[in-house]
């Protein structure tokens, strides 16, 4: 019986030593606080994050305004108000109104969605009319959505970093008072530029294919793929980014090959390439039917071109970038 005593706790200590050893190959690579979600929120930090919540949505609403929608948000617009009243989305602003793949689709049904509930309380009315006043003011609110799915996400995010309550609090508030400055509020709340959606399809993204990677879960992969396809339909270049994640993620191995095996890490790239183009591939046809390419907006390179040629970035600006 002694004998057998001491070898349960041999193999006890044995498998302490394991899980040890695996906390400090975790440590070392900083993966501890991703794989292990913080402690539970108590009551307090609960109503903390209520009093936020509402101090959030009462600061995104008074930067909402009747301000004109111009520019590239406007054309999102356009493309909204036209699929709404002629079943095409085109970016012309008289008939024929022939398909366009000018801009991502994402934002334009989001658009198209918006409109339909602002006829629904005030009844239709005139193209003109959506693009200022009280209708464009009412359209531009998507946005609160959108920041709101940023700041949770960011929020689920520092807590798998950290079990600091206010580690993350303080990273919400950070993101927030960027709006202060006008030009950044403008392009997140008071318009309909793509940036609100793409902050937080990209910290969404980010947050489930990380988590899908440290606890190799493919239903988790499988949701950073649709994220990051949502992504691309609202900036096209993230189809270039995907493709290199999609290449990068078995090289995470290297960080611990224990608990990351190569080849488990190949499958979860594969499922998250998979799932990505099932949501992309649909509006890639779509383009290469009625357009004759297959590719994601026609815009994509002229902004590119602009860009790289025009634009003067210094060396620590493409290091940076």
């Amino acid at each position: 019986m002694g004998r057998l005593k001491s070898l349960g706790t041999s193999k006890n200590i044995e498998d302490h030593t394991k899980v040890n050893m695996a906390t400090v190959g975790m440590q070392a690579a900083g993966l501890t606080g991703m794989y292990r979600p913080g402690a539970k929120l108590s009551r307090r930090e609960w109503l903390v994050l209520f009093a936020l919540a509402i101090a959030l949505l009462l600061f995104w609403s008074s930067g909402i305004t009747g301000a004109v929608i111009e520019k590239d948000a406007a054309d999102n617009l356009r493309m909204a108000l036209n699929l709404k009243h002629t079943g095409v989305m085109s970016n012309s602003e008289q008939a024929p109104f022939g398909p366009s793949m000018f801009r991502e689709p994402l934002p334009v049904i989001t658009t198209l969605c918006a409109v339909y509930a602002v006829d629904a309380v005030l009844g239709p009315a005139a193209t003109s009319q959506y693009f200022s006043g009280e209708r464009a003011k009412l359209v531009k609110y998507q946005n609160v959505f959108w920041l709101g799915c940023l700041c949770v996400a960011l929020f689920v995010f520092v807590r798998r970093l950290t079990p600091a309550f206010h580690y993350a609090v303080a990273s919400i508030l950070m993101v927030n008072l960027l709006l202060l400055e006008p030009e950044v509020g403008r392009y997140m709340l008071d318009s309909l530029y793509t940036e609100a959606p793409a902050a937080a399809l990209l910290t969404v993204s980010s947050l489930l294919l990380s988590s899908g990677v440290l606890q190799k879960r493919a239903l988790l992969i499988m949701l950073a793929g649709i994220c990051f396809g949502l992504l691309a339909l609202v900036k096209a270049a993230f189809l270039y980014v995907v493709a290199g994640i999609v290449i990068a993620v078995p090289f995470a191995s290297l960080l611990n090959r224990q608990l990351l095996p190569m080849m488990t890490l190949v499958r979860l790239a594969a499922v998250l390439g998979l799932t990505f183009f099932v949501v992309v591939t649909p509006w890639m046809y779509r383009n290469y039917v009625s357009l004759g390419t297959f590719g994601m907006a026609s815009r994509g390179g002229e902004a590119l071109y602009i860009r790289a040629v025009m634009n003067e970035m210094t060396w620590e600006e493409y290091f940076g970038s």
